[in-house]
């Protein structure tokens, strides 16, 4: 028997479909409506705090990250990249999303991707960890002092805010609000409902969207 087909889900285009409508958003002068469901900050505010509103730019999946430390500098291990980073002349701003309904509750969540990051064991200079610990500025006690984070992409360098933002289901996000543990995350994430990101844009708007983002003629484009 042949394996039964993975039906398209959003959180395998999701950082393509996230820039799309940041972008469109942007345009119609609609960051403010686009708020942490935590805080209550909005993303235009972050953008203003980054120096973002007089132009940026939307990196999906490009961008490496450098931890800035008081040993010299150290690359993140592997070839893992922000999901999508937002850059102006001055600063960049980093958004995550993780877009499935399973193994995000609070707990999986911390477990899974807020790890402390290590010193890798390579020769050269590495840490080790996954890119929202990166975020959240979580390293190990026996890891060097970070002064900062560098973002590269498309040749070009900048400093990395400190905030970031975080795309969740709103499923998922009911079960962190109801939470009485401890925080998920530090007071630098926000933390915003992909669902309403799509009210925003427009549902019907949408539909055409990830027509456009997935395409057609496959056998075609893979020489089939």
């Amino acid at each position: 028997m042949y394996p039964k087909a993975v039906p398209l889900q959003p959180f395998h285009i999701g950082e393509e479909l996230i820039t799309r409508m940041l972008t469109d958003i942007a345009s119609r002068d609609l960051l403010g409506d686009v708020h942490c469901e935590l805080t209550g900050r909005t993303l235009l505010t972050d953008f203003a705090d980054c120096g973002l509103l007089d132009g940026f730019k939307l990196h999906p999946d490009s961008a490496s990250l450098r931890i800035n430390t008081t040993e010299g500098d150290f690359d993140c291990d592997g070839a893992q990249t922000v999901d999508i980073l937002c850059t102006g002349e001055r600063r960049a701003l980093a958004i995550e999303a993780k877009l499935g309904d399973t193994r995000l509750g609070p707990n999986d969540f911390r477990q899974r991707f807020c790890v402390p990051c290590e010193v890798s064991c390579h020769k050269d200079r590495r840490l080790r960890g996954n890119m929202i610990a990166v975020l959240e500025r979580s390293f190990a006690d026996e890891c060097p002092t970070s002064t900062g984070i560098t973002c590269t992409a498309n040749g070009s360098s900048w400093p990395l805010s400190v905030a970031w933002w975080l795309f969740l289901r709103r499923p998922v996000i009911s079960q962190w609000k109801r939470f009485t543990g401890e925080r998920v995350l530090s007071n630098a994430a926000r933390i915003s409902e992909f669902e309403r990101l799509v009210k925003i844009y427009g549902r019907d708007r949408f539909d055409a969207l990830v027509r456009d983002v997935v395409g057609q003629d496959f056998a075609q484009r893979w020489r089939l």
